[in-house]
Order: structure tokens, then C-alpha cells, then sequence
């Protein structure tokens, strides 16, 4: 098991990151709050469906996937581990009302 090596960034007391590597060489990073389930459809406190139709994008097919925190497209993969930290501390931000949400940011 590696670590996820995070220089020069600032992480949110109370999170939990987790860091993968994929087979297709790109990264994701998860970013969640140390009290959240993810079998729970909350991150950060948030109702996931609520947060979906606020910011107008879906984090779920529509083909009866439960809602849950592990389900939803949430986590940007990236080409290296870095822009995947920031991807997922940028997550945070919009979820915690800490940034406005560019929605041609989102995919």
C-alpha cells in the first residue's frame, strides 16, 4: 500500500482522502467527511440528491442505482495524483459552500 503524498495543499480537518491508481493509469482521489457512511446518500452533511438537483447535474444513472455516497459520480479522474487532490479538494469547496460551482467545470 502507498500513501497519497499531498505537498503544497491544504486539507480540510475532518476529511479522509483515499488516492487510486486505476488499470488505465489515471487517478481519483475520494474525498469524504470522517462522519460520513458511504452507504449513506450525505457528504459534508449534504443530501446528495438534494446537492444534485442545486447544482443541476447527475451523480447517478438512471437505471435504479441506490443513492449512496459510494454510487455517485462524484470524484474527477485525473492524469496525475496531484490534479486529482485538487479535483477532490475542489469537491469540498462547492459541497461546503467554500466555492461557487462552474458547471463547465463539471464532468
Amino acid at each position: 500500500m502507498k500513501k497519497l503524498d499531498v505537498q503544497d495543499q491544504v486539507i480540510p480537518d475532518n476529511v479522509v482522502l483515499h488516492g487510486l491508481k486505476q488499470r488505465n493509469g489515471k487517478f481519483i482521489v475520494r474525498i469524504l467527511g470522517v462522519n460520513d457512511n458511504p452507504k449513506e446518500n450525505r457528504l459534508f452533511g449534504r443530501n446528495l440528491d438534494e446537492l444534485e438537483d442545486t447544482l443541476g447535474v447527475k451523480f447517478w444513472e438512471e437505471n435504479g442505482q441506490a443513492h449512496t455516497l459510494w454510487s455517485a459520480a462524484l470524484y474527477q479522474e485525473s492524469d496525475t495524483i496531484r490534479e486529482a487532490t485538487d479535483a477532490a479538494l475542489e469537491l469540498y469547496e462547492i459541497v461546503t459552500g467554500g466555492k461557487d460551482f462552474d458547471r463547465s467545470l463539471w464532468t
